[in-house]
């Protein structure tokens, strides 16, 4: 449809999943990097890369109600490259952020976010207007609002080529879960109409979710306080969400400041149930 329409474009494509062994091949033939991707450690990834090999990325992140936006590592006036990611955000999140089938996201603002980033590419390649370079532009869809985070350039090349080198760039959801840690669906459906007693904890975000059984709780997993729950010694504790990835989070979480405790995550969550 895209060569249709611009004959004198050329349009490629591949579907092999990007990862750090393949980045720099997927990028070296492009001048300009656009990140549409929905995984906060393949973000940091594409950034790494594309600061290493010289590439302007434009990124685009969503989360709820917000959306983000930014022309990061282009050149300025003085030949020097502007501001990355990791200027926003140092480190990669490590399991504090929910994913998106658990958080969710308002469907308008990924297209708003998707047409702000094409704009920045049309203001790049067209050498017009002024391109949010050392800044982080934030964009709020429930009040229509935004605020530019300015950036000040202080990862150079050489910090984030130690940091590619020790990162994995690995997928909370692609990390082997612990057994001992699970409770399978059917173990679940056995428990409950045994009537065996134990407590269920949703820590699903949506506290509305429609839930297959009745629960005990219901504590979104990013406003799950563990040290300041009330855990009992002799009870058991079953965490559940949609997928069984932010309840896996949560009993790790609870695991590590209650070694003893008995807590379990329900495996695949409750769409598997």
């Amino acid at each position: 449809y895209i060569e249709n329409v611009a004959p004198f474009t050329k349009v490629s494509f591949s579907n092999q999943a990007i990862s750090k062994w393949n980045v720099f091949k997927t990028i070296e033939d492009f001048d300009i990097i656009l990140d549409c991707t929905d995984s906060l450690p393949i973000k940091y990834m594409i950034n790494d890369a594309c600061v290493i090999k010289d590439k302007i990325l434009v990124y685009g992140s969503l989360y709820k109600f917000d959306g983000y936006v930014a022309s990061f590592n282009s050149l300025d006036s003085e030949g020097k490259r502007t501001a990355n990611l990791r200027d926003a955000f140092p480190e990669i999140p490590k399991n504090s952020i929910p994913n998106c089938s658990e958080a969710g996201t308002l469907n308008t603002i990924v297209g708003i976010i998707g047409l702000m980033q094409a704009n920045e590419v049309i203001k790049m390649v067209s050498k017009i207007g002024n391109p949010l370079v050392n800044q982080l532009q934030i964009y709020n869809s429930l009040d229509s609002s935004q605020y530019n985070m300015k950036l000040k350039n202080s990862f150079s090349k050489d910090k984030i080529q130690i940091l590619f080198d020790r990162e994995n760039y690995t997928d909370f959801e692609d990390e082997v879960q612990k057994k001992e840690f699970l409770i399978s669906a059917e173990e679940l459906k056995s428990k409950i109409s045994n009537q065996k007693e134990f407590k269920i904890i949703s820590v699903i975000e949506n506290i509305n979710t429609n839930l297959p059984f009745d629960v005990d709780f219901k504590i979104p997993l990013s406003k799950l306080e563990v040290e300041n729950f009330n855990f009992k010694k002799n009870e058991e504790y079953i965490i559940v969400c949609n997928q069984g990835i932010s309840s896996y989070i949560a009993a790790e979480r609870i695991k590590k400041l209650h070694q003893n405790l008995n807590v379990l995550s329900l495996e695949n969550g409750i769409t598997k149930f």
